[in-house]
């Protein structure tokens, strides 16, 4: 049964579980799925409840008063009483009458709902609600006046006067955003195949991953498609082609602009889908290539971030600027191996590039590798004398300076020689000068 359960409604049974072991049962009754229900606050079962001002704490009262405390011993499996099954059956029949495929907290309600108004039935929870002065009657007319509600919230802001035809509403915003985490972005997804075949898709890929934030990204996902479920099929494909219009409308630049916007934002999935839109306009729009690659890097789609840098540089007229540009978002993100790697593809190609030399330089500083920074910035040095004492490069001459000091506690004797040289060096050079006046003054 719990695969058929959304998100909160494995919520509620956990919460019920736990309520039964509170008061020393070995088993989860209708009473305590309702315990459950009132729990789990994010569910429209619970605010629905706390609307006819049912609380947890006069609920747990009344189910003791009714069923008194248990043994005390609970074992690590809690069964369902024979009515509480019954209730989550009933359960499932009422979301598949609303369209659901999945039991939310709603429909657990309406299961000791429906159950309790049988003549030749009842249930504890239903029992529980009554002795609260509730009319289950008139609980069950507003709990599927609410569930209408939320149904056909979504079509009325479609059919508002003020609705603005041309441009998408922060409603259809965000079920574009739900989309997306689905892994839906057109109309024609969704009229072959269902939410929940894109929802299964996505889950197995999820799943399936070695990414380190996989719970969180199925939490969103069961979210995504809970919300996704109370909204109208028709309404939902008309927003998508709303979307297509949208985009066509917009040039290359625009699209771009979205995507960035959305990155800023942290949703990466959704501003994948402009820059996407920014290359099929323009299919040589290197900067489009580069931030995609940025977000799917975030979204832990590493080889497709390097394919996307790939094409950036060879597309790109300016390559040095490319290495430098992919090496220092790296190194924000301190993936320092990675930047390392990119500034020295660079100087494979530019032999002669004083900012790669000393990116990479300041790189290898930070990780403690002394020795190649210091060979680095005196590649610089030799390539550019006087390329520390600009402004601008005030960092690495920093950087520079540290990484001598650290080799000079490091290796005292080496920095001695090395200082004999350069006095030597330098003597020799006085010597060739002083040379040279006395041959112009003869």
């Amino acid at each position: 049964m719990f695969e058929k359960l959304s998100t909160l409604g494995i919520e509620v049974i956990l919460l019920a579980q736990g309520e039964a072991r509170r008061l020393g049962h070995n088993f989860v009754g209708t009473e305590q799925i309702l315990l459950g229900l009132i729990g789990s606050e994010k569910g429209l079962a619970s605010k629905v409840l706390k609307s006819q001002l049912i609380n947890l704490r006069n609920a747990r009262e009344e189910v003791e008063r009714i069923i008194g405390r248990g043994s005390g011993f609970v074992a690590d499996e809690i069964p369902f009483t024979p009515k509480a099954k019954v209730i989550l059956e009933i359960s499932l029949k009422e979301a598949q009458k609303l369209g659901r495929k999945v039991v939310c907290t709603e429909h657990l309600l309406l299961g000791i709902l429906k159950h309790q108004s049988n003549p030749n039935d009842s249930n504890v929870a239903g029992r529980v609600l009554e002795n609260l002065g509730i009319d289950l009657t008139l609980l069950e007319k507003e709990l599927l006046k609410k569930l209408k509600k939320t149904k056909k919230n979504f079509k009325y802001k479609q059919g508002n006067k003020d609705f603005d035809k041309n441009e998408l509403s922060e409603e259809e915003k965000n079920i574009i955003n739900k989309l997306e985490i689905l892994g839906i972005n057109n109309a024609q997804q969704l009229t072959k195949q269902d939410l929940f075949y894109w929802w299964q898709k996505t889950y197995l890929q999820i799943s399936n991953s070695a990414k380190e934030n996989k719970n969180e990204l199925l939490i969103d996902l069961n979210n995504a498609r809970e919300e996704l479920e109370v909204i109208d099929k028709k309404s939902i494909i008309k927003t998508l082609r709303k979307k297509g219009d949208n985009t066509k409308k917009q040039t290359a630049n625009d699209c771009k602009k979205e995507g960035d916007i959305l990155r800023e934002r942290k949703k990466y999935k959704e501003s994948i889908f402009f820059y996407n839109s920014a290359i099929n306009k323009e299919r040589n729009y290197s900067s489009a290539y580069f931030c995609r690659g940025l977000s799917k890097y975030y979204l832990e789609d590493f080889n497709g971030a390097t394919s996307d840098w790939q094409k950036f540089i060879d597309i790109s007229d300016k390559k040095i600027d490319t290495y430098l540009q992919i090496g220092e978002f790296l190194f924000k993100n301190l993936d320092y191996s990675k930047a390392i790697e990119y500034y020295s593809y660079g100087i494979k190609i530019h032999k002669y590039s004083k900012l790669l030399y000393s990116q990479r330089g300041y790189v290898y500083q930070i990780i403690r590798n002394y020795k190649s920074s210091l060979s680095d910035f005196e590649k610089v040095i030799r390539l550019n004398p006087k390329f520390f004492e600009q402004n601008i490069n005030k960092k690495f001459k920093d950087s520079f300076e540290i990484v001598k000091s650290k080799i000079a506690k490091e290796n005292p004797l080496n920095l001695q020689q090395e200082q004999k040289a350069d006095e030597i060096k330098k003597l020799k050079e006085a010597m060739k000068l002083e040379k040279l006046k006395l041959d112009e003054e003869r």
